[in-house]
């Protein structure tokens, strides 16, 4: 601040910070004024690098072989993201005339965006359905040891 005085933010009032970049560059294969360009590393697919770190093991190199190549062929079985399986339907049924007690909790705005985010993943994923019931059930954020965010169901 300009007056040197202090301000403090309650987490919830704060925005998630992006930085923009303001322009791009190419580099065309063959030139040679940027001298040597290190190119970014291709991620491999976290199916393959589970495979790899399973199959390291003290297994024979036949073995390891099999393993693998049974693995790759099942793959859709292990399938990320995770879908859903059809195992017929469940149904809550509520007493009459009783009321849940309602808790007010409200979801910090530091965290709204992931759970927007990940509510969605789970519709898109048809885990979860929309609800035009009067019951729902509370959301509760848990950070995890990686900053990211965990979203538990309160029932």
């Amino acid at each position: 601040m300009p007056d040197a005085s202090v301000r403090h933010v309650h987490q919830n009032k704060m925005r998630e910070f992006v930085a923009s970049s303001g322009s791009v560059n190419l580099i065309f294969e063959g030139e040679e004024e940027f001298g040597d360009v290190e190119s970014t590393p291709l991620i491999e697919d976290s199916f393959c690098q589970e495979i790899k770190s399973i199959t390291s093991s003290d297994l024979s190199a036949t073995h390891r072989n099999e393993l693998e190549t049974m693995l790759k062929e099942f793959e859709p079985l292990f399938s990320r993201p995770v879908r859903p399986v059809a195992i017929g339907e469940h149904v809550i049924e509520l007493l009459p005339n009783v009321t849940r007690q309602p808790h007010s909790y409200s979801v910090p705005m530091s965290y709204r965006r992931e759970v927007d985010r990940q509510v969605k993943e789970l519709l898109d994923l048809g885990l979860i359905e929309p609800s035009n019931e009067d019951v729902t059930y509370l959301i509760v954020c848990v950070a995890k040891k990686d900053a990211s965010i965990r979203m538990c169901n309160r029932l």
